[in-house]
Order: C-alpha cells, then sequence, then structure tokens
C-alpha cells in the first residue's frame, strides 16, 4: 500500500518585490516516490466532504497530463512511470489544492485565457543529472502553447505547473485579451527575486 506523510499548508499574505501576494506554503514530512497507477488508486480512495467528483476528476487529469509526459519523455510504459522529483504528498497538496481552487472559484464554468508562461532558464538539478530549464517533461507538456524563456537562470514553470495550466486554460493569448478586469489577486512563488515572482490572476466579463 501507498503511505503519504502528512501534508502541512499555511496561506498567508507576503512581499513579493514589493508586491503584496498570497502564499500557499505546503510542507510535507513525506519525500517518497510512488508509482503512477497506485496513486491513481490512491487518488480513488480520497473521501472528503470537500472533494467532489468533478474536482477529483481534474485533479486526476494532471497527474495524467505529468504522467503520459514523463513517459514520453522517457520512452517508458505509464505503468512503469513513478513521481520522483517531488515528494508524492508535496504533488497531492499542490494539485488537490489547485484544482479545489480551480472549482471553488467557479473558473470551470467560465472560458479562461492563459498568456505564454515564462520558463526560465539556466540548469536544475534531477534525478536524471543536470538538465536544461525548461525541464523536458515541462516542454513536453506546453507542446502547442506559446512560451518563453527567462527572464531568470531559475525554473519558473515546473511540469507540475505546467500540467495544472493546460488543464486549466481553453485558449492561449500572445497579449492580454480584450475584458473588462472586475477582481485581480497574485499568488506568490516560492523563489525571491529582481521582480514580483508571482501568479496573476485577473477575473472579469468579455464584450
Amino acid at each position: 500500500g501507498s503511505h503519504f506523510g502528512d501534508a502541512h499548508v499555511e496561506i498567508g499574505l507576503i512581499d513579493k518585490s514589493r508586491s503584496k501576494a498570497s502564499f500557499a506554503d505546503v510542507k510535507c514530512s513525506d519525500h517518497h516516490t510512488i508509482a503512477y497507477k497506485d496513486l491513481v488508486e490512491t487518488l480513488n480512495g480520497i473521501k472528503h466532504e470537500k472533494v467532489t467528483p468533478d474536482i477529483l476528476e481534474f485533479a486526476k487529469n494532471v497527474f495524467k497530463t505529468l504522467a503520459v509526459a514523463e513517459s514520453n519523455v522517457h520512452g517508458v510504459d505509464l505503468d512503469k512511470i513513478h513521481f520522483h522529483e517531488v515528494g508524492a504528498a508535496d504533488a497531492v497538496a499542490d494539485i488537490m489544492g489547485s484544482s479545489y481552487a480551480f472549482y471553488k472559484l467557479g473558473f470551470a464554468n467560465e472560458k479562461v485565457y492563459g498568456l505564454p508562461p515564462a520558463l526560465g532558464g539556466g540548469r536544475i538539478k534531477s534525478k536524471h543529472g543536470n538538465l536544461s530549464v525548461p525541464a523536458p517533461a515541462t516542454l513536453e507538456i506546453l507542446k502547442n502553447v506559446p512560451a518563453m524563456g527567462g527572464p531568470v537562470n531559475y525554473e519558473l514553470t515546473t511540469p507540475t505547473g505546467a500540467a495544472l495550466l493546460v488543464n486549466m486554460v481553453d485558449e492561449f493569448c500572445e497579449f492580454y485579451p480584450l475584458i473588462t478586469n472586475q477582481k485581480v489577486a497574485y499568488g506568490a512563488g516560492k523563489l525571491d527575486l529582481e521582480f514580483p515572482n508571482v501568479l496573476r490572476i485577473v477575473t472579469g466579463t468579455s464584450p
């Protein structure tokens, strides 16, 4: 059977390059690897009053996007894919939390536009050795999605972030689309950079 450590999440406002942003700090005691097929079984076993079937299905699709990308990149059958780079509990907390928020905020019933994600640059250490940014799985997930490198030598779009993005976005635009914005919110990334390392979400109406 699969064992997950406790995932402790703290959410608060922090400063990011003089910008206020919400930061969800996920701390996990568990950093085991888990097979994709075991992970699916574990997700199917989740019983929580706030986790609706839609939320669970969305989360499973995000994990499938990740697993298929790893399978294609490494030439390994889906049944043999393991999640290594993030602890299993971290990944479940990140993806389940994002899926819950996506549905709770009503975005699943709206048209979602996405701007080209900044991928970052430089090198990252992984179980496959040193890799160039963007990681192979990130590029695989972002096929047919406009994206750009830079503007720093850090990984700005991870495979998990890319998998969430492609499952959430209905249409990618080169520029901010014609909408009348009603609410703007900022979510902080972990890295402190010379510019605000934040994800911006705008909700509004289109003509």
